[in-house]
């Protein structure tokens, strides 16, 4: 049998994966639901985000529900083993990370889980989502990300808005996945 990857349109822009590809059954993560407060004083609450991840890890996985909004991020997140951050729907749900001066690692840790249904806003990060290589399990379904790690600069050295690009750019990427079943 052929296996065919593809960015959703299909056609020959897709990459034909050589090789072995075992198809594994799926293990059924718990499906408690976390939801994430919502309404004025709680929308947009990075702390609501976090508590909710504690409770679903504490509770062996489950489902951190994040309903429309934008919420705004400060920090990176870990998503425990065997959770599931859910937004509403992707044009519905956004996480926004603002400018940093000096990003350190990836925005999102995820292994053993899944992210679905939301989008993802950054500039000037060079990682946005990643899985480590001990990672068994990932998920990633119908997730929009806008990252551009250097936005509006037109070449390493120069300066805009107050910023100046590397003389040498780092590898970024969007999403890194390591590890198997994914």
């Amino acid at each position: 049998q052929e296996v065919f990857v593809h960015n959703g349109h299909g056609g020959p822009k897709m990459w034909r994966l050589a090789g072995v590809v075992e198809v594994i059954d799926a293990i059924g993560w718990k499906t408690d639901v976390f939801e994430v407060a919502t309404g004025a004083s709680a929308q947009g609450n990075e702390a609501g985000i976090v508590a909710a991840l504690a409770k679903a890890e504490a509770n062996g996985g489950g489902v951190v529900l994040l309903r429309r909004g934008t919420y705004t991020m400060k920090g990176m997140i870990t998503i425990p083993p065997r959770t599931t951050l859910r937004g509403e729907d992707t044009a519905l749900v956004s996480l926004h990370w603002p400018d940093i001066a000096e990003p350190e690692g990836p925005l999102i840790r995820a292994n053993d889980c899944a992210i679905q249904d939301l989008a993802i806003y950054c500039q000037n990060h060079a990682k946005v989502i990643e899985s480590g290589s001990r990672s068994t399990r990932f998920r990633l379904n119908r997730v929009r990300i806008r990252a551009d790690a250097f936005a509006r600069h037109t070449g390493p050295g120069l300066t805009h808005a107050g910023r100046t690009a590397p003389e040498k750019f780092v590898r970024s990427h969007a999403v890194r996945i390591l590890g198997k079943n994914f």
